[in-house]
C-alpha cells in the first residue's frame, strides 16, 4: 500500500493520559507511533497508519479524550517518507477483514468535514465566479460554440454545494445544510439574474443546435445526473482532485440553467420551461445519487443518537428526491407524448 493510502495523525495530549493513549494505539495496530514529551505537562504522539484505519482512531480517541484539555488530534497526508516502502512487502500483508476493501480510498470524517464546510461559504469570489461562467455560457450558446460552454463548465463552482447539502444531509447537520443550501441557490439565482438580463438584450434563436439540445429532455439525462452525482461524492471521500469531475456537475447544472434563462429573457416561454425541465431534472438526480454515495460509502455521524437522527433524515430526503425523480420521469413522457 503507498503512501496515498496511510495517514500522519499528531495527537496532542496531557502527559496524564499518555498510558492510556498507548495502550489505544497498540489495540488498533496502527504501523507505528512516535511519542515526544513536551513539558511536564503535555506530550506529542505521532502515529502512522492506513487510511481505511484513521476514522475508527478519531473516533476511539474523541471518546476517550474529547473533554481533556490540550487534546488535539491532526490528520497529515504523506507526500514522501524515508526509507521508501516496499510495494513486494506491502503485497505480502494480508487484508485483516473483507469491510475495508470497499474503503480503501476513504478519507476520514473529519477530513471530508473539513474539505467540505468551505464549500457552504457563500463568498464574494463564489458569486464572481458565477456570473463569468454564466456571461462564458450565455456567449457559448448564442454563438453555438462548445468550446465556450466548455469553458464554462470549468469555471462554475457548482459541485461544492450540491456535495455540502448531500453530505449535511447525511450527517444531519442542520446548520451545514442550511448554509449549503443558502450557497447553492444564491447560485442558480445569479447565473439565471445573468442569463435572463443578456437573453432580454440579445435576441436568442431557440433554434440554435446548443440551444435546442438543452430543451429536449429524455431519461438519458437523468442517468447523466446520476453518474455526476455519485462521481461528485466520490471525488470527495477518495481523497482525489475534484477539478475535472466538477466539469461533470456542471455539464448537468449549468448551460441548462443559463439556457432556460437566456429563452426565458428573449420571451420563448415553451422552449424556456423546457430547458428548466432539463435544470430540475439534473439537480435532483445530483443531490439524490450524492445522498445515496455517501450513505453506501458508510460516511455517518459519529454518536449513536446523532446518527438515528441521520438515518432518519437521510430516509426523507432520499424519499423526497426519490419521488421527485418519478415525477420527472411522468413529466418527460407527458412532453414526449405531446410532442
Amino acid at each position: 500500500m503507498g503512501l496515498m493510502n496511510k495517514k500522519l495523525i499528531v495527537i496532542y495530549i496531557p502527559s496524564s493520559q499518555r498510558k492510556k493513549a498507548e495502550e489505544i494505539l497498540k489495540n488498533h495496530s496502527v504501523e507505528e507511533y512516535w511519542y515526544d514529551s513536551q513539558s511536564a505537562k503535555k506530550g506529542v504522539f505521532r502515529v502512522l497508519l492506513e487510511s481505511t484505519k484513521t476514522q475508527a482512531l478519531l473516533d476511539l480517541l474523541s471518546r476517550n479524550f474529547y473533554k481533556c484539555e490540550g487534546f488535539r488530534a491532526m490528520v497529515l497526508t504523506l507526500e514522501a517518507s524515508i526509507p521508501r516502502d516496499d510495494p513486494k512487502e506491502e503485497e505480502k500483508k494480508p487484508v485483516e477483514s473483507a469491510r475495508e476493501l470497499p474503503d480503501i480510498l476513504r478519507i476520514s470524517r473529519e477530513e471530508l468535514y473539513a474539505k467540505i464546510i468551505g464549500n457552504t461559504q457563500l463568498t464574494w469570489i463564489y458569486a464572481l465566479m458565477i456570473i463569468i461562467s454564466s456571461l462564458v455560457a450565455s456567449i457559448g450558446l448564442l454563438r453555438n460554440s462548445v468550446t465556450l460552454i466548455i469553458g464554462a463548465m470549468v469555471i462554475a463552482p457548482l459541485l461544492g454545494p450540491n456535495v455540502a447539502l448531500a453530505f449535511s444531509t447525511t450527517l444531519a447537520d442542520r446548520e451545514m445544510a442550511k448554509a449549503s443550501l443558502k450557497t447553492l441557490l444564491t447560485g442558480i439565482f445569479i447565473a439565471l439574474l445573468v442569463a435572463v438580463m443578456i437573453g432580454f438584450v440579445i435576441p436568442v434563436d431557440p433554434h440554435l443546435p446548443e440551444v435546442k439540445a438543452r430543451t429536449l429532455v429524455s431519461y438519458s439525462d437523468i442517468i447523466l445526473a446520476l453518474a455526476a452525482g455519485i462521481a461528485g461524492v466520490l471525488s470527495y471521500i477518495s481523497g482525489l482532485s475534484t477539478t475535472l469531475i466538477g466539469v461533470m456537475v456542471a455539464v448537468a447544472l449549468l448551460p441548462p440553467l443559463v439556457n432556460f434563462g437566456l429563452l426565458l429573457g428573449s420571451g420563448h416561454i415553451s422552449s424556456a420551461l423546457s430547458s428548466m425541465l432539463l435544470f430540475f431534472t439534473n439537480l435532483i438526480c445530483v443531490n439524490l445519487a450524492g445522498v445515496v454515495t455517501l450513505i453506501l460509502s458508510g460516511v455517518k455521524p459519529r454518536a449513536w443518537w446523532e446518527a438515528k437522527k441521520a438515518r432518519r433524515m437521510t430516509r426523507i430526503a432520499i424519499l423526497f428526491w426519490a419521488l421527485l425523480v418519478l415525477l420527472l420521469f411522468a413529466l418527460i413522457y407527458i412532453q414526449k407524448t405531446a410532442a
